[in-house]
């Protein structure tokens, strides 16, 4: 239910003040937010740049797969994923031959 009740007039006067004191102020935020909005879009844009600078120079490196990389102390420093070690050439093949256990008698 909604009821509506009329304010008097040192309660309008009231009402009028913090309505046009919360109007700068409100104008304030948005433009705060505008700001916020230009910086991050600024700071997307500078690490993408930095990215590509990495991913360029790793790559000029031979370095084709990255995990991490990072500038430090002049120094390009990444974190690659581990290699595989290469398969054995022969495998060990299943004999006939039982190592352990008790011995088996051929017929």
């Amino acid at each position: 239910m909604e009821k509506t009740f009329k304010l008097d007039e040192k309660e309008q006067r009231m009402a009028l003040d913090m309505e046009q004191a919360n109007l700068p102020l409100n104008a304030q935020w948005a433009q705060l937010r505008r700001q916020q909005d230009d910086v991050e879009k600024r700071l997307t844009a500078a690490e993408e740049k930095n990215k590509s600078f990495l991913m360029d120079a790793l790559a000029v490196r031979g370095v084709q797969q990255v995990e991490m990389a990072q500038i430090i102390n002049g120094q390009l420093v990444c974190r690659v994923p581990d290699e595989e070690i290469p398969a054995l050439a022969a495998a060990p093949s299943q004999s006939d031959k039982h190592v352990n256990g008790a011995p088996q008698i051929a017929d």
